[in-house]
């Protein structure tokens, strides 16, 4: 048995298991390091015979090939996403290699696509964490892509006003220094405030 490399490099097998039966397992003490196409020659096949004296493969040299990858793939790309949002769920997207499996939080959800990919989440109360990464044919992962989505329907509460008119008497004081942000979310973006000549309801 003879093994070469992809570039045509002889490489011994260590152990050799499996005369006599109907197929050889090759071992290497040494793991193999090339990347790329390996070829098995199987030689002296013609003076291998059956009880009845008919040679193996009539006689011919028995080739076959492996792959070898030990190269993870880039890790996929993820478009940019909307954070904050008040709709629990949203449709992510993005690029990867083509023909290899895409991996959420551990757990694959689609299977030798690409390059081209989308894939809708649902969102939970919060921030969202999302990993992606990419799994090859020889089951080679790339790092994670991390994308956060912060998901918030729920609004703050009330805001206390008070009013203060007793200064010139052409303005009026207005604070709400009393109101607890944190207690509300802690993600007050703006105040709006409305002026008018009737009640606000």
């Amino acid at each position: 048995v003879i093994v070469l490399d992809p570039s045509g490099q002889t490489v011994t097998p260590d152990t050799i298991a499996g005369w006599g039966t109907s197929s050889l397992t090759l071992e290497f003490d040494t793991p193999l390091t090339v990347d790329g196409t390996h070829t098995v020659l199987l030689h002296g096949v013609g003076a291998m015979t059956d009880s009845a004296g008919n040679a193996f493969n009539a006689g011919a040299d028995e080739t076959t090939t492996f792959t070898l990858d030990t190269v993870a793939p880039a890790a996929p790309v993820v478009n940019p996403v909307t954070s904050p949002t008040v709709i629990n769920h949203q449709m992510l997207s993005g690029t990867m290699e083509p023909g290899i499996s895409l991996v959420l939080n551990g757990v694959g959800i689609m299977e030798f696509v690409g390059p081209e990919w989308s894939y809708n989440v649902l969102l939970s109360q919060g921030e969202n964490v999302f990993s992606f990464t990419v799994i090859d044919y020889a089951g080679n992962e790339s790092t994670a892509t991390v994308v956060r989505i912060v998901y918030d329907d729920t609004p703050p509460g009330d805001v206390p006003v008070t009013a203060n008119g007793g200064r010139n008497g052409t303005s009026v004081e207005v604070s709400w220094t009393s109101y607890d942000e944190q207690a509300n979310g802690e993600d007050i973006k703006q105040y709006h405030i409305y002026q008018g000549l009737a009640y606000f309801n």
